[in-house]
């Protein structure tokens, strides 16, 4: 047993700003590649709901019902990238023409907000916030006259969104994920996935495959432990990797003897080289033996 203290050093946590916003546009049920959403100036997390609606009878409190929870925000910035323009009802009729009042297309954002102590200041963890399904409503967008102290002008957007089924749980729209509190390999070879890397594009996860992920992490098996090729021929491996959205790197211990991209490993030279598969922090291997 031990006493409770309050306000040792370093456990003074404090939240704030707000950055790296990746935009996911809705392409039927699923999200397109994301794309960065620049100028971010304020994001705000407005859940609603859970009202207490009290029912009485017997002359008493007899029960309390609770309505419904709902999640929306609101999204401030200096500027947003081309491809909300179909999120907020423009529509580009012709090369920098855009007409208004158009069909609004659903998105996924994402974004950041920094973990700051007393010991390091905000360089100690972050949140990375996870929005699914929303819409953006029509906002207003005001202009001023440039005079001696001129202001950069900010656009603002207010955000619905729609809940998504998880099994096992109550449908869910938005997630927080906290660097200071999960495991850093996967949190690493998530963050590959959702902002991508120099070998695949930034996905954005389903809410199910994001809580498998954390839960169960990332395992990777190929389909033979063992290969033979002959020189100038070739022979695929294939990689079965959780979750699916993953990205698998390939690389050959010796590119003399063997290559390898995606999975199609080519013989070069007599010998053997170990083809190995990675993703994140999780690797799997096949040796390959060329012949003449």
């Amino acid at each position: 047993m031990s006493k409770i203290s309050w306000d040792d050093d370093g456990s003074r946590l404090y939240e704030t700003g707000c950055d790296r916003g990746v935009l996911f546009k809705k392409n039927g049920s699923t999200y397109s590649s994301g794309v960065a959403f620049n100028g971010l100036t304020s994001v705000s997390d407005s859940p609603s709901g859970a009202e207490a609606n009290k029912v009485y009878a017997d002359n008493m409190n007899y029960l309390t019902l609770y309505s419904v929870e709902e999640f929306g925000g609101s999204i401030e910035a200096y500027d947003s990238p081309d491809e909300f323009d179909e999120c907020d009802g423009l529509l580009e009729v012709a090369p920098g023409v855009l007409i208004s009042q158009q069909k609004r297309v659903g998105f996924g954002f994402s974004y950041r907000s920094l973990i700051g102590n007393d010991e390091v200041g905000s360089d100690y963890g972050y949140k990375i916030h996870l929005w699914w399904n929303c819409m953006a409503t029509p906002s207003e967008h005001s202009h001023s006259t440039v005079n001696d102290s001129p202001e950069a002008e900010t656009q603002s957007w207010e955000v619905t969104t729609t809940p998504i089924n998880v099994d096992g749980y109550k449908p869910v729209s938005n997630m927080t994920i906290d660097s200071t509190r999960v495991d850093a390999a996967l949190l690493a070879a998530f963050e590959k996935i959702l902002y991508g890397s120099d070998n695949s594009d930034s996905t954005l996860m389903s809410p199910a495959e994001v809580i498998a992920f954390f839960k169960n992490g990332i395992t990777l098996t190929l389909s033979e432990d063992t290969a033979t090729v002959a020189v100038s021929s070739t022979v695929t491996v294939t990689a079965t990797v959780t979750p699916t959205t993953a990205t698998v790197s390939w690389s050959s211990s010796d590119t003399k003897v063997a290559t390898v991209s995606n999975g199609v490993i080519t013989g070069v030279g007599a010998g053997t080289a170990t083809i190995t598969a990675s993703c994140g922090s999780v690797s799997a291997t096949c040796e390959v033996t060329v012949t003449a």
